[in-house]
């Protein structure tokens, strides 16, 4: 599963491809939907989405640089004050300014960043593609966004991002990478030290 957004953590690790449940409590604010403009940047919403901490609205709140456009495919309200949001990590983005509105919520101008390139997972990776059909099957197709490409390097390292038990700002920080090699190599590294905390009598939980 992606990051849910609730105003600490927001779409860190979420990068395209992943399906997930979002909560929203009432008060967030309207316009959450961002205008595109001509030039591939885009003006305008809501960015409780990316936030690093605090409330979803007001000065005080800061915001990771990069984060990932999400598009919603159902949307549910099950009591008052909660709405609930299946959404779909699509392109990433890159934050070039912001400004906060006099009710307080917070607005960027961003630029698309271009999509990795399709590329065979290399070999050398093989049983990171096994731990995420592993985990693919345990937790249901269904929260992955199709394709599901297994193969695929750039998809396998988000996937993986996503899912492992990592704290949020490595989440954050393989999702800047933009070198799907790079990410995987990261991503095994840190399986590594996880395994040799384990082993040790640790937490298991990279800092």
């Amino acid at each position: 599963m992606g990051e849910g957004v609730d105003g600490e953590h927001g779409f860190a690790g979420f990068a395209g491809g992943e399906g997930a449940e979002v909560d929203f409590a009432e008060g967030v604010g309207e316009g959450g939907v961002a205008d595109e403009e001509a030039d591939d940047d885009f003006e305008g919403g809501d960015l409780a989405g990316i936030g690093d901490r605090g409330s979803e609205v007001g000065a005080a709140q800061t915001f990771a640089k990069v984060g990932t456009a999400a598009r919603v495919r159902s949307y549910d309200v099950p009591q008052a004050g909660i709405f609930l949001l299946d959404v779909v990590g699509e392109d990433r983005f890159e934050v070039l300014s912001a400004t906060v509105d006099k009710s307080g919520l917070h607005q960027a101008k961003v630029r698309w960043i271009k999509p990795e390139p399709q590329s065979k997972l290399p070999s050398e990776h093989s049983a990171l593609a096994v731990l995420l059909a592993q985990i693919i099957e345990r937790n249901g197709k269904d929260k992955f966004a199709d394709p599901i490409a297994i193969d695929d390097a750039t998809w396998v390292g988000s996937r993986l991002a996503e899912a492992l038990p990592l704290p949020p700002s490595i989440k954050q920080t393989l999702l800047e990478i933009n070198d799907a090699s790079l990410r995987l190599k990261t991503i095994s590294q840190l399986l590594a030290r996880m395994s040799n905390a384990t082993a040790t009598g640790g937490s298991g939980q990279p800092s």
